[in-house]
Parts: C-alpha cells; sequence; structure tokens
C-alpha cells in the first residue's frame, strides 16, 4: 500500500468516518488516505512525515524534513494543508490533546507542547532518552508517552500543569524495548511493544493482557509495530507492519478490535 520501499510506513490515525490516514516516511514522503478496504485514496507528498494525529477535521503530522507540525484539513475523505509551524529540533512522535500538539524530538529526552499556532506552552521533564509514541485522553486531561527503551509515562495533558510525569510500566516482564506506537480505546491502553511484536493492554494503568495480530489466512501479521491507533465505533485496530511479507514496503494491518480486549 505505501509509496516507496523498506520500511516506510509507520503511524496512522483513524478518522471516525472510516477512512486511515497513514504517514510515508521515504524521501518522498507525505500522508496517505485509505478507505475501510485498505484501498490507498489520496497521497499527499509533503516530505518525510512521521507521525499524525486528529481531532475531528483537524490533522497534524510531524515533519522530518523541514522541523515542522503540519496543521491539515480532513473534508470528504481529502487533506489539505492549512498551515506548519517550525520547531528547534527535529519532530518525531506527536499527538493532540485539546487546542494543543505535544510533539517528541528525534533525540533523548525532549518532550514538548505547543498551541496549534505554533507558541511554545512546556517542556515535560522525567523523560531521559528517545520517546515517540503518545497519547492523549481529552475527557481525562491525561497523557502518556512511551519513551523507547524505558517504559510508558503518566502526564496530566493541560499545557499548565507540572511538567513531571509518572512511570506506569517499565521495560521487562510486560514490554519489550522499543515501547513504540500508544492507543486509548474502551478505557483500555494499548501499546506497541516492538521487541517482541506484542501489543500490551492496560485498564486504570495497569497492565491486564498481550496479544499479537498473527497470520490469517493470505494476509500476514505484524511485527516490529511503531504506530498503532484505534476506533470503537468502527470496531477497528490499525497497526503498523514492518515487515510485510510479500511486500515491497512495510504497511498496515486492520484488525476487529472486538476480537484482541479483554471481555
Amino acid at each position: 500500500m505505501t509509496i516507496g520501499g523498506g520500511d516506510d510506513a509507520d503511524d496512522i490515525a483513524i478518522h471516525p468516518s472510516g477512512y486511515v490516514i497513514g504517514t510515508n516516511k521515504n524521501d518522498e514522503g507525505g500522508l496517505e488516505v485509505y478507505d475501510r478496504k485498505a484501498r490507498r485514496l489520496q497521497w499527499l507528498q509533503l516530505g518525510e512525515t512521521n507521525n499524525v494525529d486528529l481531532r475531528e477535521s483537524t490533522v497534524v503530522s510531524s515533519n522530518r524534513t523541514r522541523d515542522s507540525v503540519d496543521v491539515l484539513s480532513f473534508e470528504g475523505g481529502r487533506l489539505a494543508l492549512v498551515r506548519s509551524f517550525p520547531v528547534s529540533f527535529e519532530p518525531y512522535g506527536l499527538c493532540l490533546f485539546d487546542n494543543t500538539v505535544i510533539v517528541t524530538a528525534n533525540a533523548a529526552g525532549r518532550v514538548e507542547q505547543y498551541s496549534l499556532t505554533g507558541e511554545p506552552l512546556r517542556r515535560l521533564s522525567g523523560i531521559e532518552s528517545q520517546s515517540e509514541g503518545c497519547v492523549a485522553d481529552d475527557a481525562r486531561g491525561v497523557l502518556y508517552v512511551a519513551e523507547e527503551e524505558r517504559g510508558i509515562w503518566r502526564f496530566a495533558a493541560d499545557a499548565e500543569a507540572s511538567p513531571s510525569g509518572t512511570l506506569i510500566d517499565t521495560v521487562g516482564e510486560n514490554l519489550a524495548a522499543d515501547v513504540e506506537g500508544l492507543t486509548l480505546v474502551k478505557g483500555y491502553l494499548i501499546a506497541s511493544s516492538q521487541g517482541d511484536s506484542r501489543f500490551a493492554i492496560y485498564k486504570n494503568d495497569k497492565f491486564v493482557a498481550s496479544f499479537r495480530v498473527a497470520d490469517r489466512g493470505s494476509i500476514d501479521g505484524a511485527a516490529g509495530t511503531d504506530g498503532i491507533d484505534a476506533n470503537e465505533a468502527l470496531n477497528l485496530l490499525v497497526v503498523h507492519d514492518s515487515e510485510n511479507t510479500g511486500g515491497e514496503s512495510s504497511n498496515y494491518k486492520y484488525v476487529r478490535l472486538s476480537e484482541l480486549l479483554p471481555g
């Protein structure tokens, strides 16, 4: 599905209408839009995009070519670039909270929060090494950040809150480095445990189970996953697959969410 070759896919965001937006981080990268049957409908060339998130018709992505955050509109299954704002580092992961965006740097220990117009708001503390995946719960005001070699952090998501966080789990029994993509669905936090190609599930910040996305018929499973996203109403989990059997590039796998979560 993804333009290019090798592990060019990375992160995804599921729109409530059923469209899936994926990043493409090759030299001719950008954002790609897929329908419910995983058919690509749009490729918007922006540069090396790494992570993506959305709220309703607003989409943001990290642009490593221009060291910026791209802000886009999404209407009728089509993306359009609205504006970009620069950051003072190479952006890596990102996620939205309310009208702010949290951005992780492609460098150890740097995670910052901005307004959607690019105003710096705060820098998180406690994270010491590379982080990428993050996800925020707007209703609860909670932010989770994956420090790849260390574990999963919980922060207050409000930009005026303390920048200090708490590790809810560490690499070891439940997580194998790198800890990558994060998503929230049905009261669960799901994390990509890239080192063992599993997905760890948490409820109230406590580990409850893990699963793999296995082969099914002619479709291979998912390995070495970076980005993930889920939507309860669509009964859909989408995960990055770094080793797409028989393909020229990595891609995304669509999975029924109801088959994976605890009853």
